[in-house]
C-alpha cells in the first residue's frame, strides 16, 4: 500500500485486464500524426514518456475509424487500414514497457468532422439552410459507420493494445444522435431517448461481440449540462449510464454532452474538479467503474475523491503534458515537484486550433520527447554564466544543469521570477506564483548557484570565466511618444506593488492587450474602469475560452473597452482619443499606461560578443512576446549548449 496516497496507487480491475493505479491519462488531441494517419515516431515517445512517468493508462488522443469523413482534426491518426497496425504495435510495445494499459480512443467527428476538400461531413438529421454541405445519414450509411467502429476495434486488438474508449461525447457523432438539437430524425434512430442512444448503444455491442470478453472497452459519455436546455436531464444520463453497462462497457469516463466554453477546457478561473459534479448525479447507477475529469491537478484532491467513493478513477489531461512523471512523483511522496498545469491552454489547446501539435508553456519538451531523445548528451561540459532570473532564465538555467553543465544564474534582483511575480497578481492567477516557485526549487534541485543582487557587467562575467553565456535581461514597458504620457502610471509598477491600487475612481487603461485587460481584472470591482486600445479587439491572441471568461467579467462589472481609439493626449484628468475620424475624451482620476514592452540588454549582447563570448538571447530578450516564448527558447539555449 503507497504510504502518500493509497486509494490512487491501487490496482483496478477493467474488464479482465488489471491497471496498476487508478490514474488514466485523458485522450485529448495532439496533431502529431503521420501525414498517412499512422501513429508518429513523436506519439509513440510523447506516450511513452507519460507511461515512464507512473500512469496506469494511457487513453490515446482520438484516433479515426472514417477518414476523412470522420476525422475530428487535420492530423488525427486514424485506424482504419491493416498498414496503421505496425506504429500502434510498437506505441503498445513502449506502454507496456512501464507497465500501463494502452487504450485508443476511437470516434467519428459527424457533423464537426474536418473532412478534405470535395468531401462533405456526415449529419444527424439536415441541417438547416445548410443542407448541401452535408451528407444526411441513410439508415445504411449508419451501419457502414457502425462496422467501420468494429473495424477499427479489431485492428487495435491485433496490434496488443488493452482496449478501445468509445467517444459518446463533446458534440462528437454518437453525443450528435443523443441530442435533440442535432437529432431531428424520424425513424428507429430519433424522437425517444430509447432511439436517440441507438446509434451508440450499437456500437458499442457490435465492438464487444467482436473482440470478445478479454479486451477493454470504455466510453467516454457526455451526460447532462445543468441550465443549458438542449442537453440530457440527469434522469436521462443515469438511464444512458445503465444501457452503456447491459451494452458491454468496462468503464465509463463521464464528461459533459456539449462543447461549451469552461466546460470542456476548463480555463484559470475555473475550480479544480469543474466536472465532477456531473459523475456524482450518476454515481451509483453502475456497477463498472466510473471515472472523473475535468482539470484535476493535485494527487490530494485526487485520493479525497477516490477515498469518498466520488469516482473509481481519474482522468488526468493537460497536467500530464505539463508533467509526465505526476504519478511517479506522488507516489514517492513528492507532490511538491510536480510542476503545477496553468490551465492556460496557450501551449495545448491554442496551439491545436491553428493545427500545430501540443506544446505547453512550463514544459517545452512536451511535443518534442523524440527530438531530444536524438539529442546526445555533450562530450564537453561547459562552464555556463546566465544572466536573468525571469522565466526563461531559470528555463535555460536547468536545461543546462540537467545536461551535466555547471550553470551560475546572477539576477539583479533579490527575488527570482521576472514578470512571473508580476503576471500572479490577477484574479485566478496564484497558479503562476506555484510555478514560479517550482523553478525556483528546480534550479536548486538541479544544482544551479544562484546569485541574487548582482547587476552582471562584464566583469562580473569575466570573474566567472564562463564557456558560454545565455542572457535573459527581459523587457522593459514600452513607452511611446504619447503627449502627457508622464502623467500616467505604468502597469509594471501597479502590478508590482510600486503604486498603490485606486479604489471608488475613474481609471482609464491605455492599452487593451494582456497585461491591460489583466490591470482591469484587477480593478474591475472596485473602480469605474474604461480601457483603450486601438486594435479591433481586446486581450489580442489570449486563448478564446479565457478571453470569454474575461469579458463576462468585464460586463459584470461594467468595464468598458474602447477599440480602435487611437490616443493622441494625456491630461491630469482626461485621455483624448480618435476614434472613426472623431476626437473623444475619457475622463480619469487614474490613468494606467499599459502599452506592451520592448527588450533590453541588446547593448550587453553585443558588448559580450565583442570581447570573444559564446552568446545566447533568449525570452523577451530575444523576441518580446509570453511564456511559451520563455521556455522555448531557454530550453533550446541550455540544450544547444
Amino acid at each position: 500500500m503507497n504510504p502518500y496516497y493509497p486509494v490512487l496507487f491501487s490496482p483496478l480491475k477493467l474488464g479482465k485486464r488489471i491497471a496498476k493505479n487508478r490514474i488514466f491519462m485523458s485522450a485529448m488531441g495532439d496533431n502529431m500524426g503521420d501525414p498517412d494517419g499512422s501513429i508518429s515516431e513523436q506519439h509513440i515517445a510523447y506516450y511513452a514518456e507519460r507511461a515512464k512517468g507512473g500512469v496506469g493508462v494511457i487513453l490515446t488522443g482520438c484516433m479515426g475509424i472514417d477518414d476523412p469523413q470522420g476525422k475530428a482534426t487535420p492530423s488525427q491518426p486514424r485506424i482504419t487500414d491493416p498498414k496503421h497496425q505496425k506504429n500502434l504495435e510498437r506505441l503498445a510495445r513502449e506502454v507496456h514497457r512501464y507497465g500501463a494499459l494502452l487504450i485508443p480512443q476511437i470516434l467519428h467527428a459527424g457533423e464537426i468532422a474536418k473532412c478534405t476538400e470535395g468531401v462533405k461531413p456526415v449529419s444527424v438529421s439536415p441541417v438547416k439552410d445548410h443542407e448541401d454541405e452535408y451528407e444526411v445519414l441513410t439508415v445504411e450509411k449508419i451501419k457502414e459507420i457502425q462496422k467501420k467502429f468494429v473495424q477499427s476495434a479489431l485492428i487495435a486488438k491485433l496490434t496488443h493494445c488493452d482496449g478501445v474508449e468509445i467517444h459518446a461525447a463533446h458534440m462528437y457523432l454518437i453525443s450528435q444522435f443523443l441530442l435533440p438539437r442535432y437529432n431531428q430524425r424520424t425513424d428507429d434512430y430519433g424522437g425517444s431517448l430509447e432511439n436517440r442512444a441507438r446509434f451508440g448503444l450499437e456500437v458499442l455491442r457490435a465492438v464487444r461481440a467482436a473482440v470478445g470478453p478479454d479486451f477493454v472497452v470504455g466510453v467516454r459519455l457526455g451526460i447532462h449540462y445543468v441550465g443549458f436546455p438542449d442537453g440530457l436531464t440527469e434522469e436521462d444520463s443515469v438511464q444512458l449510464c445503465k444501457w452503456y453497462e447491459e451494452a458491454g462497457a468496462d468503464f465509463i469516463d463521464v464528461s459533459a454532452s456539449l462543447a461549451l466554453p469552461g466546460n470542456l477546457i476548463e480555463t484559470m478561473s475555473r475550480p479544480e474538479g469543474n466536472r465532477v459534479a456531473l459523475t456524482d448525479s450518476v454515481r451509483g447507477s453502475v456497477k463498472v467503474p466510473m471515472g472523473v475529469l475535468g482539470k484535476i491537478r493535485t494527487p490530494g484532491f485526487c485520493e479525497d475523491l477516490l477515498a469518498n467513493d466520488r469516482c473509481d478513477f481519474v482522468v488526468i489531461g493537460r497536467q500530464l503534458i505539463c508533467d509526465p512523471y505526476w504519478a511517479n512523483k506522488a507516489k514517492a511522496g513528492k507532490a511538491d515537484e510536480i510542476l503545477p498545469c496553468l490551465s492556460c491552454s496557450e501551449g495545448c489547446s491554442k496551439e491545436l486550433n491553428i493545427h500545430n501539435s501540443v506544446r505547453c508553456v512550463l514544459n517545452p519538451e512536451a511535443g518534442y520527447e523524440f527530438y531530444k531523445k536524438l539529442e546526445p548528451m555533450p562530450a564537453v561540459k561547459k562552464k555556463v554564466a546566465v544572466v536573468g532570473g525571469g522565466l526563461s532564465g531559470m528555463q535555460a538555467a536547468i536545461t543546462a544543469a540537467s545536461r551535466g553543465h555547471s550553470v551560475v544564474l546572477l539576477e539583479a534582483a533579490e527575488r527570482l521570477g521576472g514578470q512571473m511575480h508580476l503576471a500572479k497578481v490577477s484574479p485566478h492567477k496564484d497558479v503562476i506564483g506555484k510555478a514560479e516557485k517550482w523553478f525556483e526549487e528546480e534550479l536548486g534541485r538541479r544544482g544551479v548557484e544562484v546569485r541574487l543582487g548582482v547587476k552582471a557587467d562584464k566583469a562580473a562575467i569575466d570573474a566567472i570565466a564562463p564557456d558560454a553565456v545565455i542572457l535573459a535581461t527581459g523587457a522593459v514597458p514600452l513607452v511611446l511618444p504619447i503627449p502627457g504620457i508622464e502623467k500616467g502610471v505604468q502597469a509594471w509598477d501597479l502590478l508590482a506593488g510600486k503604486v498603490e491600487a485606486p479604489k471608488g475612481r475613474k481609471v482609464v487603461i491605455v492599452g487593451g492587450g494582456i497585461v491591460g485587460c489583466e490591470i482591469a481584472e484587477c480593478l474591475m470591482a472596485d473602480n469605474d474602469v474604461t480601457i483603450l486600445e486601438m486594435m479591433p479587439g481586446i486581450a489580442g491572441n489570449l486563448f478564446p475560452f479565457t478571453k470569454m471568461d474575461m469579458v463576462a467579467a468585464f460586463q459584470k462589472f461594467g468595464v468598458k473597452p474602447i477599440v480602435e481609439a487611437k490616443v493622441k493626449e494625456i491630461q491630469d484628468d482626461a485621455v483624448v482619443f480618435e476614434k472613426g475620424g472623431e476626437t473623444m475624451r475619457a475622463e480619469a482620476d487614474c490613468i494606467i499606461i499599459a502599452l506592451g514592452q520592448t527588450s533590453f540588454g541588446r547593448e550587453f549582447v553585443e558588448e559580450l560578443e565583442d570581447a570573444g563570448y559564446e552568446v545566447t538571447a533568449v525570452g523577451d530578450l530575444a523576441r518580446p512576446s509570453d511564456f511559451l516564448n520563455a521556455t522555448t527558447t531557454g530550453f533550446f539555449a541550455g540544450l544547444n549548449l
